[in-house]
């Protein structure tokens, strides 16, 4: 057995602890002992000793661990184990039937070499054999030796002094080839050739002059007729006068470039001295004086000590000198080598400085061989070295374009794609991508806005305008149109003007219909919008787009047939992949509105079997059950709930439909038992203070708010801190927290637009009106702020500050005709800046006679004026159709009666209360209605 290490101690032997001397030393050093104890019983309870082995004397016995131990005796047991045993039996016989003996050689051979074939292997020789000796195989060979026969016919014999040595058979071809160039070879053709060349050259190269003296013309070459020309001219040109006058300036120049070499003091005598030019000679003498300087004296100086501190004195006599950080290196090295685990693993920083200073040694060897430096000095490496760098640039100059070109191209398909199958995060995703290389792509745009439009966001209205911008077409055209006709207030001008812009060619399409008979619903137009779906339909019937869009219209007619026809029509699409949801949605809502709750309980029912039905139909499902005070409420409330739990955005969304259905305290209730961590995601944090604010209990919502942070919502935090004030003081006033939430806000236009929300919604018009403008400040690119602004200041009937968004808007975009008409009838109506108002307003009717609009400013511009005549003029000029709209009506009504026309204004008037909403414009309706 090897013996034990000599700071271990045998198992049997008492345990030595550190003695009381050594108490006198430092507490590392005891710490340092002790940790090597322990370190070494580790050790020898790893490695038990080894057993005595035979007559081995033990030598090589090593001290495996008790891991490797137990997998040895494993195996042992194993192989000696019925198991191990049937398994090598079963080998053994399967060994011996895949490789049979083989079969013993005749003759001489004695068996040497005989290697054993598998089955497969003698299969596939017997087949090979049995091929050979075949019919088949006899005649292959027989056919292959004719082939070869005529192929490669015999050659004629040589003399009797050649004895074939070297002979070659000839293929056919090759001895019809050397049978024509022998024909050509002796033919007049192949004279006459060779006789032409032989005249050419000898007058190519003409015979050169015999030289003079002892020179027997060795080495002398034919020179042709170019290069004797090109010589003689060389020999002229250097013997003319130009040749002599550009030696002499030459060698004026060269005695001026390289002036004579200073003379050297003592005993040089200047040997080796070599001339250096003017430039190299101002160089050496900027050195020297900048060298004898006071700034190269302090450099030196500086160096010096430098160069003293960075390389010490060795530490033994003799020794090469060494950098701090080899010093540095050294230490730590003697210290790890001293503690246990550098001690086990020695000989490790052993090898890696062995391989440090062989890397070394054969770096620096390499480096100054004199090919590398010579290989180093070649033109041809510096030329390589241009090359390569010129390649790199290339490269980067053309190729990087075109791979983010190709990278830009397969994001997008990406994104396309993502879309179709409906994963719209993703695609997004993918297009935020595309923009970061490049911000004008117009099919990214395009699919952005489509997903924006998909979550009915606001901000898919500009992506609309921008994709039409990037890509003026008319499926971009009507995208915008639909879109606006969903997100844009009255009077919808966007939608309006797009569509008026569309050329009639492509009036004939089912979308530009489906948005046209969108936009005729918004204006309260059925029989418009009817006459649009319907056209749609007819232009594509198999499009069930189409049909539930003329179904859920005709749900509004008066005719009882009418609406049980669309009632089955939407029926019979609730199995549609595309729209079966939407048709079941619209069915459920038509089955509230007659107060049928049992059917549309079926229906939502129904739905809600439907693999793609989404947790808002759950929710639906719920209003139902509540509103017929059903008696399965609670249990599918109870439901609801357990399947919210697993999901924050499903357990925000119920908890914000509890709160805003009266159940406020339930749902409170039901948060309170979820786990803490989990009401800290999504939007739970605010679905819990609104359940306290709609409880009234403003203290504990405030404790709630000021418990924790809300990472990504501390503006609606502080917010709804800013409520809990207010609400418990009962006044408006000064509020830190609602400071700290415009703050918090300020960095996304997203936080600011919710914020301006929460206060118009909880009455704080002006907080309202301040985030807005800050948000129109700070962004300016983007329309929401100034769109809320004025829907704000529309409802307050707040005719100043409408003006004063339109003339932003104006001041933003000059060239916008709709902010630039705004600004011209409010400041109409206000009697504010009336000459550009009326100089504004006659520019966009002249531009555009036949937009209501625009006509409707201008008749009021003449009405400001005492033109009343004219302004009735001009809205006669308009469609009749449009004169009907209660806008327009009133405006009309007003101008006929200040034309004197009071019984033709009566009925116009009559419809003003349907859509004014202004002061100005009421009064203007009053004085008008009191002229009768």
């Amino acid at each position: 057995m090897p013996e034990a290490p000599e700071n271990k101690k045998h198992e049997n032997e008492p345990i030595e602890r550190p003695s009381r001397a050594s108490r006198g030393r430092s507490g590392w050093r005891r710490w340092q002992d002790r940790w090597q104890w322990l370190a070494g019983r580790l050790y020898d309870w790893w490695h038990p000793p080894s057993e005595h082995r035979g007559q081995g004397y033990g030598y090589g016995g090593s001290r495996p661990s008790r891991p490797v131990r137990a997998w040895r005796r494993l195996q042992s047991w194993l192989k000696h184990s019925p198991l191990g045993q049937g398994y090598r039996t079963l080998g053994t016989k399967f060994l011996n039937w895949w490789y049979p003996a083989s079969q013993q050689r005749g003759g001489d051979h004695y068996g040497y070499g005989g290697e054993p074939r598998s089955r497969p292997v003698r299969v596939w020789r017997r087949l090979q054999s049995w091929l050979k000796h075949s019919l088949l195989g006899r005649g292959y060979r027989t056919l292959y030796i004719r082939f070869l026969n005529w192929w490669y016919p015999p050659s004629k014999p040589r003399g009797e002094g050649h004895y074939g040595y070297g002979d070659t058979d000839r293929s056919r071809p090759l001895r019809a080839w050397l049978r024509f160039r022998r024909w050509f070879k002796s033919s007049a053709l192949g004279r006459g050739y060779r006789f032409l060349s032989a005249k050419f050259l000898n007058w190519w190269y003409p015979v050169s002059e015999p030289r003079e003296g002892e020179y027997y013309g060795y080495g002398d070459t034919d020179r042709s007729r170019p290069s004797r020309a090109w010589q003689r001219s060389r020999h002229w040109l250097k013997k003319s006068a130009l040749g002599r006058g550009y030696r002499f300036v030459f060698a004026k120049f060269l005695n001026w470039w390289y002036p004579p070499p200073d003379q050297r003091s003592g005993g040089y005598y200047g040997y080796g001295a070599e001339p250096r030019s003017r430039p190299v000679r101002a160089w050496h003498r900027f050195k020297r004086r900048l060298g004898k300087s006071a700034v190269g004296r302090l450099y030196r100086t500086l160096a010096t000590k430098f160069l003293n501190w960075w390389y010490p004195p060795p530490d033994a006599p003799g020794s090469r000198p060494r950098n701090r950080l080899t010093h540095t290196a050294h230490r730590l090295d003697r210290w790890f080598r001293r503690t246990w685990l550098g001690g086990k693993l020695a000989w490790v920083l052993d090898d890696i400085a062995l391989l440090y200073e062989g890397f070394r040694t054969q770096f620096y060897e390499f480096v100054h061989e004199s090919d590398f430096r010579y290989w180093l000095g070649r033109w041809q490496t510096s030329a390589w070295g241009a090359i390569l760098v010129a390649s790199v640039v290339a490269g980067h100059h053309y190729g990087w374009p075109r791979l983010e070109k190709y990278q830009e191209d397969h994001y997008t398909r990406q994104a396309e794609q993502l879309l179709a199958e409906g994963d719209a995060n993703r695609a997004m995703i993918r297009c935020r991508q595309v923009f970061t290389l490049n911000a004008s792509n117009a099919v990214a745009t395009r699919v952005f806005a489509d997903a924006n439009d998909g979550y009915g966001w606001s901000a898919a209205l500009y992506w609309r305008q921008r994709a039409l911008l990037l890509d003026p077409g008319v499926t971009n055209q009507i995208a915008l149109a639909s879109t606006a006709v969903r997100l844009e207030p009255f009077p919808f001008p966007t939608a309006t003007k797009v569509l008026g812009d569309i050329a009639p060619a492509f009036q004939k399409t089912p979308a530009y219909q489906r948005a046209a008979g969108a936009l005729a619903l918004k204006f309260s137009q059925v029989q418009k919008a009817e006459q649009a779906f319907q056209e749609a339909y007819k232009l594509d019937t198999n499009n069930p787009v189409n049909r539930m869009s003329l179904a859920v219209i005709h749900l509004r007619s008066k005719d009882q047939k009418t609406i049980a026809d669309s009632r089955t029509t939407l029926e019979l699409l609730m199995n549609n992949g595309q729209v079966g949801l939407l048709a079941t949605r619209s069915l459920i809502a038509e089955s509230m509105d007659r107060g049928d709750f049992k059917r549309a309980q079926q229906l939502s029912l129904q739905l809600l079997k439907n693999a793609r039905s989404t947790f808002s139909d759950r929710i639906l499902h719920l209003v139902i059950l509540k509103a017929s005070h059903s008696t399965n409420y609670a249990a599918f409330l109870h439901e609801t709930e357990e399947s919210a739990r697993d999901s924050a955005a499903r357990a925000g969304a119920l908890a914000t439909w509890m709160n805003g259905s009266g159940q406020a305290g339930q749902a409170l209730d039901w948060l309170k038992h979820l786990p803490p961590e989990f009401t800290r995601q999504g939007l739970l944090p605010i679905a819990t203070a609104d359940a306290y604010a709609s409880l009234g209990q403003w203290q504990e919502m405030e404790a709630y708010l000021q418990k924790r942070q809300w990472p990504g919502l501390e503006s609606i935090r502080f917010a709804m801190m800013a409520l809990a004030e207010t609400r418990q003081s009962g006044a408006l006033q000064d509020s830190i927290a609602w400071q700290s939430a415009v703050q918090f806000a300020a960095n996304s236009p997203d936080a600011l637009n919710t914020l301006a929300k929460l206060a118009a919604t909880w009455g704080w018009p002006e907080r309202a009106q301040d985030v807005l403008w800050s948000a129109a400040e700070r962004y300016p690119d983007q329309g929401w702020p100034l769109t809320s602004l004025s829907d704000l200041y529309a409802g307050q009937g707040n005719t100043a500050g409408m003006r004063r968004v339109a003339k932003a808007a104006l001041d933003k975009n000059p060239k916008d005709k709709l902010a630039c008409n705004n600004y011209a009838m409010l400041s109409l109506l206000l009697d504010t800046d009336t000459s550009q108002a009326n100089k504004y307003a006659a520019e966009l009717y002249a531009a555009e006679p036949q937009d209501p609009i625009f006509a409707s400013t201008y008749a009021l511009a003449l009405y400001k004026q005492g033109r009343a005549k004219e302004g009735v003029k001009v809205f006669r000029d308009l469609p009749a159709e449009q004169l009907k709209h209660p806008a327009m009506a009133a405006y009309y009504g007003i101008l006929l009666a200040a034309a004197g026309d009071a019984v033709a204004a009566k009925p116009y008037l009559d419809q003003s209360a349907k859509a004014l909403v202004l002061p100005e414009e009421k009064a203007l309706v009053e004085r008008a209605k009191g002229r009768k």
